[in-house]
């Protein structure tokens, strides 16, 4: 019985619905344990599908191809179907995919260079230098770098700077009123609302009457 099933996995051939060849019924294998649907595709067509993900799409989420179905392939699945160098290309994307879902990962930008390195300081310290080939690149604007300067972060510190500088200055003159007596400008910064300018007149910030005469209707000294 073993003899003939033998036998007849090995003579038994089935039109692949890839390559439309008939192909050794042996050839058609499961791609992936949590398959269970009829087996279609033959090896090697299975293999040129992953190759074709790899190099064309550059896809390490690898669905598998039979129609309707979406179960992803493992490492496993892939090694069973691929050729060493399409398996060995998986592998280094695979690396690349896990190492860039850490958030502190940074790639070199060097084309030449396929190094990447934890950079944790992140924008707090944006240039980064690879500790492979030496390249510097700005881990902000995603760019490369010359003499550790990114003119964008300077553009961004100079902008930031300038807002702090105007809101600094929009509060300073929320702070300054001129004495309705003469005009001085005066500066409150804490205290009551009770003001005396340097030239003895005495009024009210609030609603900027005399203190000792009766205060506007809206003012809480009225």
């Amino acid at each position: 019985m073993l003899l003939y099933l033998h036998y007849f996995i090995k003579t038994v051939k089935r039109e692949c619905i890839i390559c439309t060849e008939d192909v050794d019924l042996i050839a058609f294998l499961n791609i992936t344990d949590q398959c269970y649907h009829e087996r279609k595709i033959c090896r090697e067509c299975v293999g040129k599908y992953i190759k074709h993900e790899l190099e064309d799409n550059g896809n390490v989420r690898i669905a598998c191809p039979e129609d309707g179905c979406t179960e992803i392939l493992d490492q496993k699945d892939v090694k069973k179907f691929a050729n060493e160098e399409s398996f060995r290309r998986y592998e280094r994307f695979t690396l690349k995919f896990a190492l860039s879902q850490i958030p502190t990962f940074q790639w070199c930008l060097n084309p030449n260079c396929e190094s990447g390195q934890d950079h944790y300081q992140g924008d707090k310290l944006p240039i980064m230098t690879c500790n492979s080939c030496g390249h510097k690149s700005c881990v902000v604007h995603g760019h490369p770098v010359d003499d550790d300067v990114c003119k964008e972060c300077i553009q961004l510190l100079e902008d930031e700077e300038r807002r702090i500088q105007e809101e600094e200055s929009e509060s300073y003159v929320s702070r300054l009123k001129q004495c309705p007596n003469c005009v001085s400008r005066i500066e409150k910064n804490e205290g009551c609302d009770h003001m005396t300018c340097r030239c003895g007149h005495q009024f009210c910030w609030v609603c900027m009457n005399d203190w000792n005469k009766p205060h506007e209707p809206h003012c809480a000294f009225n």
